[in-house]
């Protein structure tokens, strides 16, 4: 079955129903399919062998607009991702935050923050604070999460100056009930999206894979809304199963490499001037090579945080490489602010050193 698919890839005739099936077909070798399939790209069709890495660090820190709180605590971040935030739950922590991003030489920074009982992540609050900051800092990127949005919040968004916004495209509603803690609809994250583009906002769409418990439901739904007006960039990040005590939830499941790095092949069939990225929220450990790899030989342009074994092997595969201490929606023109390697071929950051991915 896996010839069928490689025979569908090459013809251009792999469609929708055979995506779907993908997802659902389960096999022994898949390191095999995936090694042919970067094979007929990067040797048959001589696509660019080019790779973008990003480690963000201190040089990208996240800001969280409501401290520890989060109205939802739902099993998706369960507020664990909350406390490693820079946080700014009044005006003066929040300008104290960008004060502290300038003062060691930032490169950027994410404006997150816990939801409230409406999917909101109320950054509007700090809207000319933020309008402040970006006229004195035109070279410092600022990225957001919003959540659920109208269009009058999206254009007060774009007129504060925020750079780019990265939004979660959830169109699975059980995953929006009984794992985000939501009693809203498919529709509303549609009409969210929408009235940011409309807005004018640059947004970079996100799609959180195994969000149903670690398993594979509707996130293909989310590709078919997107093929429609292709977006520039499109990140995959992975279900992260919350823990207790050190024990996972049972009623979760763990991903497998394989079910993220199909969606990189499926988004390079129906979203081929798309830029693909492996996220930075997504299950690390044993099979974190096997992840990369395949997503790259799969069509991922942009890996973030990746391992030293997937750095050596991109080098011995001759990837050109390119190092950015941001997170992997900067847009071309803030790039040079985040190189991680000057010109000599050294790191610029040296705290980078200390990571272990590089």
């Amino acid at each position: 079955m896996l010839k069928k698919f490689l025979e569908k890839f090459k013809t251009k005739k792999f469609n929708w129903a055979d995506a779907r099936y993908l997802l659902s077909f389960e096999n022994d070798d898949w390191d095999s399919f995936f090694n042919e399939i970067g094979s007929y790209r990067f040797e048959t069709l001589q696509e660019a062998k080019a790779l973008k890495f990003y480690t963000p660090g201190k040089s990208f820190p996240s800001i969280s607009v409501t401290g520890n709180s989060c109205d939802l605590n739902c099993k998706h971040c369960d507020r664990k991702y909350l406390s490693n935030m820079l946080q700014a739950e009044t005006e003066e922590k929040f300008k104290n935050a960008l004060n502290y991003c300038i003062d060691h030489n930032s490169v950027g920074a994410l404006i997150s923050g816990g939801c409230t009982s409406y999917g909101k992540v109320p950054i509007e609050k700090y809207k000319d604070i933020i309008l402040d900051f970006k006229r004195k800092n035109k070279k410092f990127f600022l990225n957001s999460h919003v959540g659920l949005i109208s269009y009058s919040e999206a254009r007060s968004l774009k007129e504060s100056g925020i750079d780019t916004v990265s939004f979660d495209l959830n169109l699975d509603s059980k995953v929006i009930q009984d794992v985000f803690n939501l009693d809203f609809k498919i529709e509303d994250y549609i009409e969210s999206y929408d009235a940011l583009l409309e807005a004018g906002l640059r947004v970079i769409p996100h799609v959180l894979i195994g969000a149903r418990f670690g398993k594979i439901a509707r996130e293909l739904d989310a590709i078919k809304v997107l093929s429609e007006n292709p977006p520039e960039l499109l990140v995959f990040i992975g279900m992260i199963p919350p823990r207790t005590n050190g024990e996972m939830d049972q009623n979760f499941e763990l991903l497998t490499p394989e079910s993220m790095a199909k969606f990189f092949l499926i988004s390079k069939v129906f979203l081929p001037s798309t830029l693909l990225s492996l996220g930075c929220m997504r299950p690390k450990g044993k099979f974190s090579f096997d992840l990369e790899r395949w997503s790259i030989l799969s069509g991922a342009n942009h890996i973030v945080m990746p391992t030293a074994k997937t750095i050596k092997w991109a080098k011995q595969e001759n990837f050109k490489i390119e190092y950015y201490s941001a997170c992997c929606v900067i847009p071309s023109e803030f790039e040079p602010y985040a190189q991680a390697i000057d010109s000599r071929g050294a790191l610029k950051y040296p705290d980078l050193l200390r990571r272990k991915h590089f």
